[in-house]
């Protein structure tokens, strides 16, 4: 496996400067040639942070699906030992 890494790295490079050629139409406010902003947006694929493009959690203060995930599973838990208590 250790003699395939450098034609692998290359295939997904290729390959994502393959799905990334129309990101953001093209636009990038740099004064760089083709090729280069196809580079770019390949591998920088969210530019900034703003509150647009960068992370939701940090901007609308939005939990993760992870978080949501294991606060049902707390409230789950929370109820069973509830209903066992109030069996007593």
């Amino acid at each position: 496996m250790e003699k395939h890494r450098r034609g692998v790295r290359r295939h997904h490079r290729a390959r994502l400067m393959k799905t990334r050629e129309d990101y953001h139409g093209g636009a990038t406010g740099r004064r760089l040639s083709p090729q280069a902003i196809l580079s770019f947006w390949s591998r920088t694929p969210t530019p900034c942070s703003c509150w647009m493009c960068g992370n939701p959690r940090r901007w609308l203060d939005e939990v993760t699906v992870q978080e949501r995930r294991a606060f049902q599973a707390d409230e789950a838990r929370n109820e069973a030992a509830v209903e066992q208590i109030a069996e007593r």
